[in-house]
């Protein structure tokens, strides 16, 4: 005659597993104050004895953005409207957890919120706790290549469109071009600033590498950008295009050639880069290349959901998106150099 199975409670498994009842109850719902390691015991108890624990009232699965910044930037909100565009119409929810300047644990803060899914921006910000990141029993993207066993990422390839700025404004007639960067920590930031340097020795011998110029991004993106730019033309008159890091950047530095008295694009061509909604209405028009943020940000949602349908099997995406150019009113052939 079989044996029977053996019953199994909440109370059972804090005893097997060495904590209190209270513990398993947080561990089951996701809750903050309750260590990895612990977790781990008693999702494998759980596992051992196919325990299912009575469900509690029925809330909305949390998908949430982290960000190293308290500061709804553009690319983070774009990013954030395509991660809440999927949640929106798949019955989940969305959120946002800001990293905490005084080195709050970022693991509590996701137990807090009791999410289900993390998905990071900018991750440079948060190597220091890629590893913690890695243990967490949630599925978790990052948004940049970095690659960790058991992590996602989606991408976007920014070497390319960058070369593809260069080669653009070659086309037009454009040797003398300058570079305005912003020294972010991100590995997409470094390859868009290698794409301009190597395709510039490609297309001009004489090309100047002080042409590239940094951007206080420690004070406010807009205005050092302003001052940069003028900065830039005062120093290389014989400039006749400018590609920028970001649309953030182009901005700013719109704004800074109009007050030096110089035309765009008559005087100077102007590139950018992300294709914020916003650049499409000023004036002129900004050429930029096209990061699909929101498409990138509904991506990791719906990976994220997909392994919430099918618990156990978590295939990590690993996804470069293509970049492509956006021409506008910003570019034109080079005005004659005088100088």
């Amino acid at each position: 005659m079989g044996r029977k199975t053996k019953k199994i409670s909440i109370a059972k498994l804090a005893i097997e597993a060495g904590v209190s009842e209270a513990t398993v109850s947080r561990a089951l719902n996701n809750r903050a104050n309750v260590s990895e390691e612990t977790r781990k015991k008693i999702s494998a108890l759980m596992s051992k004895y196919n325990f299912v624990p009575t469900p509690a009232r029925p809330r909305a699965k949390k998908i949430v953005l982290i960000s190293g910044t308290p500061f709804i930037e553009l690319y983070i909100g774009e990013m954030f409207s395509g991660v809440y565009d999927y949640c929106a119409k798949n019955a989940l929810s969305a959120s946002m957890i800001f990293k905490q300047k005084d080195g709050g644990n970022l693991l509590q803060q996701i137990r807090e919120q009791q999410c289900s899914g993390v998905i990071v921006v900018l991750p440079e910000e948060f190597s220091a706790e890629i590893e913690e990141l890695a243990s967490l029993e949630l599925p978790v993207i990052l948004m940049g290549a970095i690659y960790k066993d058991n992590i996602g990422f989606i991408d976007h390839d920014a070497y390319s469109g960058t070369k593809t700025a260069v080669e653009y404004l070659a086309k037009l007639g454009h040797k003398n071009i300058g570079y305005m960067d912003a020294s972010y920590i991100t590995i997409n930031h470094v390859n868009r600033v290698k794409a301009f340097e190597n395709s510039m020795k490609n297309l001009n011998p004489n090309y100047n590498p002080d042409w590239i110029i940094q951007v206080d991004c420690n004070k406010d993106i807009y205005q050092s950008s302003y001052d940069t730019v003028q900065e830039l033309i005062r120093k290389f008159p014989e400039i006749t295009a400018i590609i920028t890091v970001n649309d953030s950047v182009a901005i700013g530095a719109t704004k800074g050639i109009w007050d030096c008295g110089m035309k765009i694009p008559e005087d100077m061509s102007i590139i950018g880069f992300d294709n914020y909604r916003q650049v499409k209405f000023i004036h002129p028009s900004l050429t930029t290349i096209n990061q699909p943020i929101r498409e990138m940000g509904f991506t990791a949602a719906k990976s994220i959901d997909e392994f919430l349908k099918n618990p156990g099997i978590w295939n990590p995406p690993r996804e470069i998106f293509p970049t492509e150019l956006i021409v506008r009113e910003s570019t034109a052939p080079p005005r004659q150099i005088t100088v």
